[in-house]
């Protein structure tokens, strides 16, 4: 009785292990193609900022002229699950940054102006935009 106890609790332990090494391989997989995609865009020069939940991430590129005062943004929004490209905008001295788990929050401004002139949320997830 304990003999099969002791079993099926080694067999579960062996699959969890195995089904958790697929899903590493599978995010390392999804990374990789990321990091491609990103290097193709922005070169070397992007940053990359994963949601809470690590499905989704924001690559992002600053772009600053010297006449201006705040640097110009390129981002787009990566989607690990899918291998693919959610959203891809750029904003005039803007930035993006996540609202929460699956909703960023993106704006531009003019160099000169204390407001915002241009501000939107996007749910990754089911793909709406939300304009503020």
């Amino acid at each position: 009785m304990y003999y099969r106890l002791i079993f099926s609790v080694f067999i579960l332990s062996v699959f969890s292990s195995c089904s958790f090494k697929i899903a590493e391989k599978k995010i390392e997989n999804s990374k990789l193609i990321l990091n491609d995609i990103a290097h193709e865009k922005f070169n070397d020069n992007y940053k990359v900022n994963y949601n809470h939940t690590g499905e989704f991430a924001i690559v992002m590129k600053r772009e600053k002229k010297f006449t201006d005062l705040f640097p110009d943004l390129k981002y787009f929004v990566f989607s690990l699950n899918s291998k693919s490209i959610i959203i891809e905008d750029s904003l005039k001295a803007g930035n993006v940054y996540w609202e929460n788990d699956y909703f960023l929050k993106a704006f531009e401004r003019e160099q000169l102006a204390k407001s915002y002139i241009y501000e939107y949320s996007f749910d990754v997830k089911n793909k709406v935009y939300k304009l503020n």
